[in-house]
């Protein structure tokens, strides 16, 4: 027997937990091992390396999703580093939690189960693009594993059902300064969460000692169709003036609404080649509001 990409099964549960897993809903992707290893560095002579040497193991990768409600939100919760409100819905980033989770990778085929420890959520990246699915990638950083781990006595809880969102039927429009900018055509609406973990290497143990979150880093990108309003707001760049950014989705259900509250915009103006059409790709750095309290946050709906 031999495991395919459709066989291998990913689940996980709070760091240190007994308790049953959840399965995660992945398209692609996953978390894995990393050796590093060099040459011993001797020479005897003979022109060639005679050993070789384990340095350190990494581990951690990513995991890239198509979005559906309810089935991210603990991976969401993490990479802001925050709790969802249990009244207002809300989650709001740069928290100071450090949510841990044990990823568990079934090779099922083959009957073997690697467990991995300390999983943080270092990175998160929403797509919200026209014409497709929203997508997401979790990257994850962790602080040990065990690969000969005995999931027989474990139990798996069955996966969310809930139905995979898309741009066009389950996304509003994207709302600059609170309104939607009618003369022009926005196509892609991308949200990235860096919280900079560092792996801090100890003596005595391959693995990280422990995983280190640094400054958070918010970032993203829009492109449009260069009208005039789609001029009015590249124009910007220039100016550095900020803009607050909106986009809600939902499935019928459950309702998830992105907010950013003072965000730049940078990027060349458009000089597109033929008869193509003049679209404006920005990148967008999401700054923390002392005002608002905060650079980003999201709403869901029910809470």
């Amino acid at each position: 027997m031999q495991d395919s990409g459709s066989t291998i099964r990913i689940a996980y549960r709070e760091d240190g937990s007994t308790d049953p897993w959840e399965i995660l809903r992945r398209a692609d992707g996953g978390p894995t091992i990393t050796i590093n290893t060099e040459g011993a560095g001797e020479n005897l002579g003979r022109r060639e390396e005679t050993d070789e040497v384990r340095l350190s193991d990494e581990v951690g990768g990513d995991v890239n999703f198509n979005f559906s409600a309810q089935s991210f939100d603990d991976f969401i919760a993490a990479a802001f580093c925050n709790d969802w409100n249990p009244t207002t819905g809300e989650l709001v980033a740069g928290g100071n939690a450090d949510k841990a989770f044990e990823v568990l990778v079934s090779y099922q085929e083959i009957g073997k189960h690697v467990l991995m420890t300390g999983m943080r959520v270092s990175t998160l990246a929403l797509t919200i693009e026209a014409g497709s699915k929203i997508t997401g990638t979790i990257g994850f950083a962790g602080t040990g594993y065990d690969q000969d781990y005995d999931a027989s006595g474990d139990t798996f809880n069955t996966a969310t059902t809930t139905a995979v969102m898309s741009a066009a039927t389950n996304g509003g429009d994207v709302q600059i300064d609170g309104a939607v900018l009618a003369g022009t055509c926005i196509a892609t609406y991308g949200l990235n969460l860096d919280n900079q973990y560092e792996a801090q290497l100890c003596i005595g143990r391959a693995t990280p000692g422990r995983q280190v979150k640094g400054m958070l880093d918010v970032t993203g990108n829009i492109s449009f169709a260069f009208t005039a309003d789609g001029f009015s707001l590249w124009a910007k760049t220039i100016t550095r003036v900020p803009v607050t950014t909106s986009f809600e989705m939902s499935d019928g259900t459950t309702t998830y609404l992105l907010e950013t509250a003072k965000t730049y915009l940078s990027g060349d103006m458009p000089i597109p080649s033929g008869s193509d059409p003049a679209v404006a790709e920005l990148d967008a750095q999401h700054r923390l509001d002392v005002t608002a309290g905060y650079s980003m946050r999201i709403t869901r709906t029910p809470a």
